[in-house]
This record gives C-alpha cells, structure tokens and sequence, in this order.
C-alpha cells in the first residue's frame, strides 16, 4: 500500500485525482487530503436541491460533484479527507468496515471512543464525526471518507441549508444527521496537520505493505486536464442531475404568483405561471425557457429578453434560488 498525500487544496483537483489514480493506475493506495470550503455533492444527486445557493454564492463557496454516490458534505480546512484505492474479486468490493475500521481504531489511539454506525459512517458518542461512500471500477473499488476534525459546523449547516419542498424529483436525498467534531474529544491538544501526520504514521505501522511515497509530479498534468474538462464543468456539477421540477411562490401586489419550472440536464425544459397576465407569463416563459437552471443566466435573460421590471425579476430569482 503506497501513503499519499495530496500536495493540492483545490477540491475539483482532489476529485479528479481519485478518478485518475481509480481508473488509470493499478497500485493500492491510502490518501489524505484537505480542500478549501467547498460543498460536494453525491454522483446521483441533485445538486441545487442539497444546497443553500445563495449563502454559497455570497460567500464564494464552490460546488462540486464526486464520483460515488451518497450525500452532500462540506469541506474545509477543518475537514481532513480520507481516500483508499485498491484492487480486489468483481462482486466482493464493497465493504465499507475493511475501509472505515482502521480510521475508528486511529481514533482508539486518541483516546476517542468511536464507532462505526448504520449508514457506514463514524459516531463519536452518537454524533456522526466521518461520512463515508464507495465507487467500483471494473475490478477496483474507490473508498472514501471525511473527517470532522474541526470543522466551522455553523458554516457547514448554512452550506447545506435548504427550503423543503422547492424540488421534486428522484434523486438520492441526503440524510441530514447531527455532527461534532473530532478534535472535542481529544485528551490533549492537536493540530490538523499533526492529525494527518499522525493517521498517515498509524496506517504505516499497522500494514506491512504500507509505504510512504512522494506525490507523483508526472501525473499532475492530467490530472489538471481532468480536472478542467470535467470535474470543474457546470455539466457535470448541474446539468448531471437527475430532472426535477421547482416549485416556487412569489408575493406581488397582493397576489400569490405560482411558478412550476421542469429543469433537465440543467436546462428549463418548461415553464408554468398562474398568476399573472397574459403578456407577463409569455414574457417570463421567453427568458427561461431553453436556458440554464442558473441565477445569474436566468437574471440575465430575463432582463435582456423579457422586457421585465428590475423588481420584479429579483423577486422570481428570489423565489427560485
């Protein structure tokens, strides 16, 4: 088993890196890596239903998309990710314990009593510290994790924070559970680097095949390539949702405006209005229809193409987003 650290807080890199290492190496690996704030949301979900659009555009927070399945997580400098690669039997790959228990007993080490919970995920006295998901390549399985080491947690649930019943459609919902950090628990004072370094010299004593090796510098270009061609790509990130419909309600002039958008591949496919006049509706149903489920294209459009009150388009963004 060959220890890597990833030498890039980029979070579309890290994940392009996965796929890399996943699908064009033939090495087993154990790899640590942090990213600056980003939310990352499972391959099979939908991406503006797991998350609080407007905080994150506010805050300049990046969305992405990951490999494998599961839920929405938050990452951040308090955040350390954990990622095993390895060959094995087509049909016997997954096997979330083999992967999360070494990371429970490093934990044993600190002091920390945790364990391993029903959803494949790490609890420290019932709190979930480590979310966990897997992803098979013809006979390779992709493993990883996050850890709660000390993460803003405020931060994270504003991250993640959404309005329930504005989407409809049949992705995989999160399942939102109660989170602490790691570093709470420790019997003395640590670092998130003498975290790492401590996980990192913990995997090498425990495997005898384990082997700390430098970051390969010839893999960086294509990883860069994958990284830019796809993982930082709106289609990935938006059009690959599943289709949904949004659902939204606009108070104007003492009237409830009613709006149900059908979006696919990220694009609105259809647009219904009640509630409103005629001239209105079609100037509306003009400026999203055929156009990228995305704030500022949809604010734009509206108001090159729609003829319609600057007022009045931030209150239909506002319902939307």
């Amino acid at each position: 088993m060959k220890l890597l650290l990833s030498p890039s807080r980029d979070i579309y890199f890290n994940l392009a890196l996965e796929e890399y290492l996943l699908k064009r190496d033939t090495e087993t690996y154990f790899m640590l890596w942090q990213s600056e704030d980003s939310v990352v949301v499972g391959k099979h979900q939908n991406a503006m239903a797991e998350i609080n659009y407007r905080f994150l555009q506010r805050e300049g927070v990046p969305v992405a998309r990951r490999l494998s399945g599961g839920g929405t997580v938050f990452h951040g400098d308090g955040n350390v990710n954990f990622t095993y690669l390895i060959n094995g039997e087509k049909g016997k790959l997954i096997d979330f314990r083999r992967f999360v228990s070494p990371v429970v007993d490093y934990l044993a080490t600190l002091g920390i009593p945790a364990e391993i919970g029903t959803r494949n995920d790490i609890l420290v006295e019932g709190l979930k510290v480590s979310g966990n998901a897997e992803h098979v390549y013809r006979s390779r399985v992709l493993h990883h994790g996050t850890l709660l080491f000390g993460a803003n947690l405020e931060r994270l649930n504003m991250a993640i924070q959404v309005v329930p019943g504005r989407f409809t459609d049949r992705a995989v919902q999160s399942n939102r559970s109660k989170v602490t950090n790691i570093s709470n628990y420790l019997n003395q004072p640590m670092s998130v680097d003498d975290f790492v370094e401590g996980l990192l010299s913990f995997m090498e004593h425990t495997h005898q095949t384990a082997v700390r090796m430098e970051f390969p510098q010839v893999i960086i270009r294509d990883v860069q390539k994958l990284r830019d061609e796809k993982y930082s790509t709106p289609e990935w990130i938006f059009a690959y949702s599943p289709p949904f419909t949004v659902n939204a309600h606009v108070p104007f002039e003492g009237r409830d405006v009613a709006l149900l958008l059908a979006v696919k591949n990220g694009v609105v496919e259809n647009v219904q209005i009640t509630g409103v006049a005629a001239e209105a509706e079609e100037k509306i149903r003009k400026g999203m229809a055929g156009k990228p489920f995305v704030l500022e294209q949809l604010r734009q459009s509206l108001t090159e193409s729609a003829d319609l009150h600057p007022e009045w388009i931030d209150r239909l963004m506002n319902a939307l987003f």
